[in-house]
């Protein structure tokens, strides 16, 4: 009896500690600066740029999400300094699908510009987003994204993933990856959460 007794509290005890140390739902309240790199896919044209983005997301209550980011690269093409910059601003819905995932939709403004020398063009449109954030362990979260991109009747779909690992409850550092029909993207990120 003392050694089922013993087997009890070891298996309570341990159990216990595997809960305090669970991972909760993504945190949707941050700002993060990032190092992006892109590769356009044309065979006309040798053109990888790289910058920095911008990004803050917060919540309106408990699932309203609230969110703007902004990048912007630049590479030479044939000696000339051509920058890329995009922006967006979103507002969404989060869903607690379990204690761990959340299941988010987005509508979102875009703008991007294009300049070269002193010559530029921009334009603006909508973005539909489905994804979801899991934190896999307190420190590991993965995420993945879906977005149908529509800006002056052109339309793009972006695939995209991350994996942030949270060094504390306030910082972590991240890479991501996301594909479309004709550019690619990778970053490297540091996010201060609150």
């Amino acid at each position: 009896m003392k050694k089922l007794t013993t087997i009890a509290s070891l298996v309570a005890l341990s159990l216990a500690s595997f809960a305090s140390t669970a991972a909760e739902s993504p945190n949707w309240r941050f700002i993060e600066g990032s190092y992006v790199s892109a590769e356009v896919d044309d065979s006309d044209i040798d053109y990888e740029p790289d910058g920095f983005g911008i990004a803050g997301s917060t919540l309106i209550g408990e699932n309203v999400i609230l969110g703007a980011s902004y990048s912007s690269v630049s590479d030479d093409i044939y000696g000339i300094d051509v920058d890329l910059m995009q922006g967006e601003a979103h507002l969404g819905y989060r869903y607690g699908a379990t204690k761990t995932t959340d299941i988010f939709g987005k509508v979102s403004y875009q703008y991007i510009e294009l300049e070269a020398d002193s010559e530029s063009i921009d334009d603006s449109g909508y973005g539909l987003h489905l994804g979801v954030r899991s934190m896999l362990t307190p420190s590991f979260e993965l995420g993945a994204e879906i977005a149908h991109i529509d800006i002056d009747d052109e339309t793009d779909t972006i695939l995209s993933a991350s994996g942030y690992y949270h060094i504390n409850e306030s910082f972590s550092i991240g890479l991501g990856y996301a594909v479309s029909d004709e550019i690619d993207t990778m970053s490297a990120s540091a996010r201060l959460s609150f």
